[in-house]
């Protein structure tokens, strides 16, 4: 079976229509709060980005570099804001995270953290209900987990199943599976080589090198994964992208589509390169006809 971008675009448009309901409701809630629990709502998500850090597995180039800059970033942060929050600026990290653990447990913040998860949850289930898995790997019955595994916001690691729910996220990732990497941020994306053998932007089509399988499921055996700011305007909010995981060690798939290219749109709303001898070429330059 061939994958429907037009149809499964509608559905999926739809439950994160929805789900942009819930994080407007949620801007909402958090203005409400006081500084005192903005700041312990921000120092418990860093806390979660620092437990990652320490224990995420060093897979990348030059990661371990950048790795040792972002987690002096966090302690930076996390030093000033707790000083500030608790007053008192003999507390270490280890006092500033009992103290953020104790408020947490003793107030609504863990509440609405949690409300926030289910609501995400429920409201992408009613409207949709399905999210994907993208592998190069074709007739699986059944995904098994990765190992240790950061979610995409570096606050929790896992070992589980990934799986995303937005049109945007799948294209990235089926043109990904071609090439064997990526690198992306918002709509710079950018693949160490061409992931299309050919671009026809009369037909709307960029035709992959092969043909890659996209594996869905049932969203209730995933939980989302999100993040949570403050802005320079002191407006708080939960940031969400569509990422899901299945914290299990393997997972039966519920079904499986073919997919042997990605509509046009794909680099008509981003900005697609791929590396080539260290430049970064334009997919677009490569336009060619079928």
């Amino acid at each position: 079976m061939d994958f429907n971008f037009d149809a499964e675009q509608k559905k999926l448009d739809n439950a994160n229509k929805g789900i942009n309901e819930v994080l407007n409701d949620y801007d909402e809630r958090l203005m409400k709060l006081s500084d005192e629990e903005k700041n312990v709502l921000l120092l418990h998500f860093c806390f979660k980005k620092l437990e990652t850090l320490n224990k995420m597995k060093f897979e990348v180039i030059n990661w371990n570099d950048k790795r040792e800059e972002y987690l002096e970033k966090i302690e930076k942060l996390v030093e000033v804001l707790g000083h500030n929050t608790f007053s008192d600026d003999s507390l270490s990290l280890k006092d500033i995270k009992e103290n953020v653990d104790s408020y947490m447990n003793d107030s609504k913040l863990k509440s609405i953290v949690t409300d926030f998860s289910s609501e995400l949850k429920n409201v992408y289930e009613n409207k949709c209900g399905r999210v994907y898995t993208v592998l190069p790997i074709p007739n699986l019955k059944e995904l098994n987990c990765s190992l240790r595994t950061e979610n995409q916001y570096l606050n929790n690691i896992y070992n589980g199943v990934f799986a995303t729910s937005t049109t945007n996220e799948i294209y990235k990732y089926i043109a990904r599976s071609n090439v064997g990497g990526m690198r992306a941020h918002g709509k710079e994306i950018e693949y160490p080589s061409n992931p299309f053998k050919d671009v026809d932007l009369n037909n709307g089509i960029l035709a992959l090198i092969n043909p890659v399988s996209l594996y869905y499921f049932d969203v209730d055996q995933f939980e989302p994964q999100f993040d949570f700011d403050i802005g320079e305007d002191n407006k708080p909010h939960f940031i969400y992208g569509g990422e899901w995981v299945a914290p299990r060690e393997k997972l039966k798939c519920e079904g499986e589509v073919r997919v042997s290219y990605l509509p046009s749109s794909f680099i008509e709303n981003n900005n697609v390169y791929y590396n080539d001898n260290g430049n970064n070429v334009p997919i677009k330059s490569q336009e060619k006809t079928l």
